[in-house]
């Protein structure tokens, strides 16, 4: 009461606070422009999760995969595994490189943990000569990075030039200037040819030279280096003396001298050629039919993702004008992915879902309340809370994302919950006469305590969620922290600045009829639960009925949960996945192939989807043939699995049927990339909207090439270059035979079970890439004075070349190689092994034979990775599940149905050679890991915190009211919500199953989020109800006529807030968009379950009060008339006898305003 008279005696100093509040508020959202500020929060896509990772990286030069995980990775795994706080550790060894992950429980610093494995790593004893590998690198995150925000283009239009020659250049001149920008981390290069002075031997003239490999070697690094000899006094200063003699000029190293023969000095110019060239190509990139050079962007954590965008803009027009154009070689630099085009979209979504819920809920105002005047003081909450939330993000520190701002757009109905009560009663008591100043005063300190409690609960609900560690908690943590904060402060708007604003605003109130407009309804209600609290038999049958048939609907329409919605992200991303061991010039070949297509094999080429544009007749040309094409090549197929297919798979296979039918959108920029035996590939939409479709075009593109299959997928925006709603399986064990054994069978009991969807892991899948290995004959090499690495040297040699220094040009150092001339197909890339096997050698012996006298060839297959999982070999397997089958189906599918049964030796399936009954072996573990793994263990962790929210919602209503049954009656409900929630979410399930091109709904943890803040906001109407009821009968009314009255007079704010709460959602669920597909199932949720416990809880809360009030009174009754029995005397009982009874039970008034039942 004092702090309320002290606002609306002092409306200055309030409204000073206010403009205070907003002003730092919008100091931190406003964009640099408008008004620069250092208290700018930064703007991205999603939440930062705090996943602690470190990484160990180490490098070992022509190493193979077998050698790695041998020598390096076995050893540092065994001083890694017993790390304290590790939870994972997985690895993979490929051919020179060895990468460790090392995952930590959330919550530990990383840069203890960093610290931690580097000491680990000072205690690894390995069996191999440590200058023979780099040092390990320790980095925290993964090896990749963060993803990058955007992706950059290097091509040129003049015809000849090939931009791929250009790396040093870009790395010199360009690559500095973009990563001087504000906020940009790192810029890479890939597909580039790095420049290297190459020694082309001629072996021929070597062996009549009688030069040896080592000969020649030792001439080159001995005479490129500088050698410091110290200090020489000379009078007063030292100076300082040193031998230079690396290499200035390729004249230098041609006129080397190697040795002195019978014929005079032999110099590398005479047995060889020095080149400035490039080293073998093993990637490269191709974008709309073009091979390019492609720089992605990555920026530092914590900037702002906008400002950064708009600085790197800047640099690449800086670049393409000062930089390029000079050249003449009509080159540009062209961005062709930008994340914040994303951002922007989704930020004007739920920004425009603000500005329109909040005008619903405005329009719901001015319906109920008819005053202009009233509408403006209640509607002034929404910006005051909205903006001041912007505040409380920083302090909190988060930053602003989309998961933040729908949070927002949720909270734009809620935050004037509070105002609309306190001015309701403001208006309440106005229409009994009172001044504007008495009413405002008394009005609202009547109702602050309800006020209070409606937020607390609110609020109060998130507190467990917050601790919730895993990724989606870190989720939840940004929309506990809008809403909460929003409603915070719309309780101190509502009781700090909604009375001073409604005794100066209001004018004179009209007193309104109790039967004009929503008055009417409220006696019609009034008389409902009047007439059902005439019987005690019809209360309980009410209370039971209705709860019990909650509980009912809510488990059966309860759907089984998924993890994180994937977005409609403009970005499609798969792998071509190929017989082992293709060279870049057979990827090359298949992206040539992919770009025109095979009429042969009825495909279309993806050329004519960029160069389609839409609207032009070109572009309708191309959707008629796809049309065909689907028609003939797909649908026969699919149709043909709908015989004998269950009723839950028809329905998945029309909504196949469906989706394949959309007419693909142009494709705005593709992508081919090949490296280390695999290739990837991608693009984006020219319709930003429409994105799903051009999944069946890449997957169809595959058809073209022989003995390969491609699978695409759109990425989702939480799981980086990966879809959002995967399983991966992860088989591993000692035996890598038995476990890919066991990864095959599990493969194809999927493939019967969710179509053509699970996929193997590209690398790690099949051992069969062919090696041709070179076995020494040791007597026969020493023999001739030839050792295993003298061999190893002289074979690399005549493969790839081998690195034997630097030479140094200004300030770059250039790998110098020594190369045997003849010994390669350049139009092919294929190693000629034979020739390299037959190149004449001369021997330190003096003797002159071919590397084949001396050694074994033979052609193995090996491994292009190989993986670990907590130190054991691993294959991974991924499975991603039809449309509309959710996370948690495929989890039970793949435990129940196909695992334990082949564990046990049960499982039968059948394939074209028969019937088959694969079995896992006991030593072999499979696991769900990823998504799978997530889901189950923020699953286990929410589940109980759920209950935890619900108990500390009743023991803090108890301790407000005073009471152990008031609480319970309020909470009666939470079940009439819940099956409202599931309601909702069923509708916006079966109303995006309906459209091919969006997302289905799920049950995902965002959207059981929606639950949560259900539990918080459904008590309010309760609360309202009881503790009017209970002000009434403090005031001396009976039970049976207070309860009906306090429903007839709470129903208007009742209305108006969730109305309001209802019309601001609205925008969310039902507008389409980018970042929709994040918070519309969350909308739904809320919206049903609102509407449902709204229209029931008029009825049920009063029934179930009234039978308490009624039982306490009852029970108090019969005890009086014991006490009167055994205390009254006889003719005190005579007396008493002819006194008249009370018309009703008088309640005594209690805590809170009301009656105690305890």
């Amino acid at each position: 009461m004092n702090f309320i008279r002290f606002c609306i005696d002092n409306p200055v100093k309030v409204a000073s606070g206010v403009l205070l509040l907003c002003l730092f508020g919008l100091l931190t959202v406003l964009p640099p422009w408008i008004a620069p500020s250092p208290m700018r929060v930064p703007v991205q896509l999603t939440p930062n999760v705090d996943v602690p990772i470190v990484t160990v990286q180490t490098f070992w030069e022509g190493a193979s995969p077998e050698e790695v995980e041998r020598e390096l990775v076995e050893p540092q795994e065994e001083q890694l595994k017993s790390l304290r706080n590790l939870v994972r550790m997985t690895s993979s060894a490929t051919e020179a490189n060895a990468n460790i992950e090392l995952e930590f429980t959330v919550g530990v610093d990383q840069n203890v943990a960093k610290q931690d494995v580097s000491d680990a790593l000072r205690r690894v004893k390995y069996q191999i000569p440590l200058n023979e590998f780099d040092n390990p690198t320790v980095i925290t995150g993964r090896a990749m990075g963060e993803e990058a925000i955007a992706w950059m283009i290097l091509r040129s239009t003049k015809p000849g030039v090939d931009v791929t020659r250009l790396y040093d250049y870009i790395d010199r001149q360009v690559k500095p200037l973009l990563e001087r920008v504000d906020g940009i981390a790192k810029i890479s290069i890939f597909g580039g040819l790095e420049r290297e002075i190459q020694v082309e031997l001629d072996a021929a003239l070597m062996a009549q030279a009688g030069i040896t490999f080592n000969e020649l070697r030792a001439a080159l690094v001995s005479q490129n280096v500088d050698v410091s000899a110290g200090n020489s006094p000379q009078g007063k200063r030292d100076v300082v003396v040193r031998t230079i003699g690396q290499f200035s000029s390729l004249d230098d190293i041609g006129r080397t001298l190697i040795k002195t023969g019978p014929g005079g000095p032999i110099r590398i110019r005479d047995v060889a050629r020095v080149v400035d060239g490039f080293k073998k190509r093993y990637s490269f990139v191709r974008s709309n039919g073009d091979f390019v050079l492609a720089l992605p962007a990555y920026r530092e954590t914590g900037s702002n993702v906008m400002e950064v965008m708009e600085g790197l803009r800047g640099a690449i027009a800086r670049v393409n004008r000062e930089v390029l154009a000079p050249r003449q070689l009509e080159l540009s630099l062209t961005q062709v992915y930008d994340e914040t085009v994303y951002i922007d979209s989704a930020i004007d979504l739920v920004r425009d879902n603000i500005w329109f819920g909040g005008a619903l809920a405005i329009a719901t105002l001015l319906a109920f309340l008819r005053s202009l005047r009233g509408t403006a003081v209640v509607g002034l909450s929404i910006p005051i809370s909205i903006i001041g939330t912007f505040l409380v993000i920083p302090l909190c520190g988060r930053n602003v994302n989309v998961i933040m701002l729908a949070g927002l757009a949720f909270a734009t109905g809620m935050v004037v919950d509070n105002a609309i009560v306190v001015l309701e009663n403001i208006f309440r008591h106005a229409e009994m006469g009172k001044d504007n100043r008495t009413a405002a005063l008394e009005g609202a300190a009547e109702v602050w305590s309800a006020v209070m409690l409606n937020s607390l609960t609110t609020m109060i609900v998130f507190l467990p969620v917050v601790f919730v560690r895993e990724e989606a908690g870190q989720l939840f943590r940004d929309i506990a922290i809008a809403i909460s904060g929003a409603v915070g402060l719309s309780l101190v708007v509502s009781i700090a600045v909604i009375p001073p604003l409604a005794a100066r605003m209001l004018g004179r109130v009209r007193r309104v009829s109790e039967h004009e407009g929503g008055g009417r309804i409220a006696w019609w209600v009034s008389g409902i639960v009047r007439r059902l609290n005439r019987s005690a038999v019809t209360r309980g049958a009410v209370v039971l009925g209705f709860t019990a048939a909650s509980v009912a609907l809510s488990v059966a329409l309860a759907p089984r949960p998924s993890y994180l919605p994937s977005g409609n992200r403009n970005l499609i991303f798969g792998f071509l996945m190929t017989p082992p061991g293709y060279n870049t010039a057979e990827f090359a070949r298949i992206g040539e192939l992919l770009e025109r297509g095979d009429p042969a094999r009825g495909t279309i080429g993806l050329r004519e989807f960029w160069e389609a544009k839409a609207g032009t007749p070109e572009y309708e040309q191309l959707k008629q043939r796809w049309s065909s094409f689907v028609e003939a090549a797909i649908l026969p197929a699919k149709l043909q699995q709908l015989e004998g297919a269950d009723r839950r798979r028809r329905r998945e296979i029309r909504r196949e049927i469906a989706e394949w039918r959309v007419a693909p959108p142009p494709i705005n920029n593709f992508f081919f990339v090949a490296f280390s035996g695999t290739c990837f590939m991608g693009c984006t939409s020219q319709d930003p909207r429409v994105v799903k479709p051009l999944v069946n075009v890449l997957n169809t593109s595959g058809f073209a090439v022989p003995d390969s299959f491609a699978f695409f997928f759109q990425t989702s925006i939480f799981g980086h270059l990966s879809s959002g709603n995967s399983v991966e399986i992860e088989v591993r064990g000692d035996d890598l035979v038995k476990v890919t054994n066991a990864t095959r069978a599990i493969q194809m009991a999927c493939l019967q079970r969710f179509g053509d969807f699970p996929r193997p892991d590209p690398l790690n899948y099949d051992s069969g890439r062919l090696e041709a290995r070179l076995y020494p004959d040791r007597f026969r090499a020493a023999d001739v004075g030839l050792t295993t690495a003298d061999i190893g040297f002289i074979l690399r040699a005549c493969g790839d070349g081998a690195v034997i220094g630097r030479y140094r040009e200004g300030g770059d150092a250039i790998d110098l190689s020594i190369k045997v001339a003849g010994t390669q197909d350049e139009r092919s890339g294929r190693n000629e092994i034979d020739r390299m096997v037959h190149v004449p050698i001369w021997t330190p012996a003096g003797r002159l034979l071919p590397l084949a006298s001396v050694c074994e060839v033979r052609e193995e297959l090996a491994p292009q990775q190989i993986n670990h999982v907590e130190t054991q070999r691993a294959v991974k397997l991924e499975v991603r599940p039809p449309s509309g089958l959710s996370l948690g189906d495929v989890i039970d599918t793949i435990e129940n149905q196909i695992v334990a049964p082949m564990r046990a030796g049960t499982f039968e399936m059948q394939t074209p050679t028969g019937l088959m009954r694969p079995r896992i072996d006991p030593d072999v573990i499979v696991r769900l890991a990823g998504n799978a793994s997530k889901l189950r263990t923020t699953w286990d962790s929410l589940k109980w915190l759920l209950a935890l929210s619900g108990l500390i919602l009743y023991l803090l209503m108890a301790g407000l009211f005073e009471s152990w049954v008031y609480p319970f009656v309020i909470m009666l409900s939470v079940p009439l919500a819940v099956v409202g929630g599931f309601v909702g979410l069923r509708i916006v399930h079966e109303w995006t199953w309906t459209d091919p091109t969006a997302a289905i709904q799920e049950l995902d943890l965002l959207t059981i989020l929606g639950f949560v803040i259900l539990l918080g906001i459904v008590v309010n109407n309760g609360i309202l109800i009881v503790h009017q009821s209970l002000n009434f009968m403090s005031y001396g009314r009976a039970p049976a006529d207070a309860i009906p009255e306090s429903v007839r007079t709470r129903i208007r704010p009742i209305f108006m807030s969730v109305l309001t709460t209802v019309f601001g959602l609205t925008p969310l669920v039902l507008r389409p968009g980018a970042g929709a597909e994040l918070y519309r199932g969350l909308g739904a949720v809320v919206l049903g379950g609102l509407l449902v416990s709204t229209l029931f809880t008029l009825l049920v809360v009063p029934a179930m009060l009234s039978l308490f009030v009624g039982f306490k009174t009852r029970l108090d009754q019969i005890r009086a008339e014991r006490r009167r029995r055994t205390t009254i005397e006889p003719r005190a009982v005579g007396q008493d006898s002819h006194r008249p009874r009370a018309a009703a039970p008088q309640v005594e008034p209690a805590g809170a305003g009301g009656t105690s039942l305890e």
